[in-house]
């Protein structure tokens, strides 16, 4: 079930073979940096090479996918040698999401050669367990989410930036994949429908020309998913998007989805020029066609009855079904517990969302509700949010740390609150309240 090239070693052998001598020496220069990064327990600054490395998966030239991986993949094993420095709950999410890893590395026993899925499983326990652990331990405050979401906006303008360079690219009829091209544009979808409610929190949340730039962000990532023709992204990450716009009520979240409607017809009209890509746009996103995922499902289904209960690792074919990739990976309990994992990750936000005593919290939730709730529903469609390291499994663990650390601040809120309450009338809790900048008292 390996892919050559895809995994560990396959990816350091590809890099050395396609890249120049001078790029391996400037590979040994960033290695050496990361590791001084990682001694000086510099985490937020290894999270944010590694958010924006994402940008990169799928790159056409050779050399830069294959780096992007290995910088990727390295930052993973750095950021969790900084466990040493401290450790904190990263969630239950997640926590279900290393059980699933270790379920994968036992089910890769099973095939002839298992090297290739205890890698990737491996890497998937390394991104869940200890970078998460110490991940989490950086994130103590709102403050420190704050910064974290931003991550995901600079990786939106580097996202848009290279989807502009290839934007030339749509003369030719099919998939529109951004600087990945056509062949990797699922991925490159998929990582679009990620970012988009994160830059539309941020163009909510922030003000004056902040919010411009959020507003632009928002409308080019939600133009490019619309070019790319392909749907599975495209709608994840519009269904993460309805809770943050539900904020306004009814009638304008409504005016907002009618804005988003005539945006789409404003981008099909510009597509009009050019005939083949709008007839293939229109067919993708008008039509019902499955493009032989009935056949991909039944040769996965097939593949996890012969092994119904232990799995067979991490291996090269999704299935275009990441629960039935589950499935086949780990066995029946490691599908539960991935499928639990974003079950979890949805309850627990909407949990945050009721708890959140100020606006920004609830908007928060709402971010990372429409998140869980856009995946669970592309999971049905895309095998790719189960990889060990992009978009989607990076963002499940990193709300997971996030929404895990609002409740705790939300529930210290409420206790000292309801301790004030208790004290004598010539103490003003609001007052006292002051210390917490975003509670008020009720």
């Amino acid at each position: 079930m390996a892919l050559e090239g895809s995994d560990l070693f396959g990816r350091m052998a590809e890099l050395s073979q396609t890249g120049s001598g001078t790029a391996v020496m400037f590979g040994g220069i960033i290695v050496i940096v990361l590791l001084l990064l990682a001694a000086l327990n510099r985490r937020i600054i290894l999270l944010a090479i590694f958010v924006v490395a994402l940008m990169f998966s799928g790159h056409p030239l050779e050399a830069l996918d294959a780096g992007s991986t290995l910088l990727r993949w390295t930052v993973m094993v750095f950021l969790g040698g900084t466990l040493v420095f401290g450790i904190s709950n990263p969630g239950l999410p997640a926590i279900l999401l290393s059980l699933f890893s270790i379920m994968a590395i036992m089910g890769a026993f099973n095939v002839p050669i298992p090297s290739y899925g205890i890698q990737r499983a491996g890497l998937m326990l390394v991104m869940t367990g200890p970078m998460a652990v110490a991940v989490a331990n950086t994130i103590q405050t709102r403050d420190d989410i704050r910064r974290i979401i931003t991550l995901f906006v600079i990786a939106a303008i580097a996202y848009i930036i290279m989807s502009l360079i290839a934007l030339p690219s749509i003369r030719e009829a099919g998939r529109f994949g951004g600087m990945a091209g056509g062949e990797s544009a699922p991925l490159y979808v998929l990582t679009g429908g990620a970012l988009l409610p994160f830059v539309l929190f941020f163009s909510l949340r922030a003000k004056n020309s902040r919010r411009i730039l959020g507003l632009f962000l928002t409308i080019s990532i939600f133009g490019f998913l619309l070019l790319s023709g392909q749907r599975t992204g495209t709608f994840a990450g519009m269904i993460a998007c309805i809770p943050l716009l539900s904020r306004f009520g009814i009638r304008r979240m409504m005016k907002s989805i009618l804005i988003l409607i005539l945006l789409t017809g404003v981008c099909l009209l510009i597509v009009s020029i050019l005939p083949r890509q709008s007839e293939f746009i229109t067919e993708r996103f008008f039509s019902t066609d499955l493009t032989e995922r009935d056949i991909d499902y039944h040769r996965g289904l097939e593949l996890a009855l012969n092994n119904p209960f232990t799995g067979m690792g991490f291996g090269s074919q999704t299935f275009h079904n990441a629960y039935l990739f589950a499935w086949v990976t780990a066995g029946p309990i490691g599908l539960g517990l991935f499928s639990l994992a974003y079950i979890v990750l949805a309850g627990q936000s909407i949990v945050l969302f009721f708890k959140a005593r100020d606006d920004e919290t609830r908007d928060m939730a709402r971010l990372f509700i429409g998140f869980s709730l856009g995946f669970i529903a592309a999971g049905f469609f895309e095998g790719a949010i189960c990889s060990p390291s992009n978009v989607a499994s990076t963002s499940c663990v990193l709300i997971s740390i996030m929404s895990t650390r609002l409740l705790r601040i939300s529930r210290e809120e409420a206790a000292y609150l309801e301790e004030m309450y208790n004290m004598p009338e010539d103490l003003n809790p609001k007052l006292q309240c002051n210390e917490f900048p975003n509670c008020y008292v009720v």
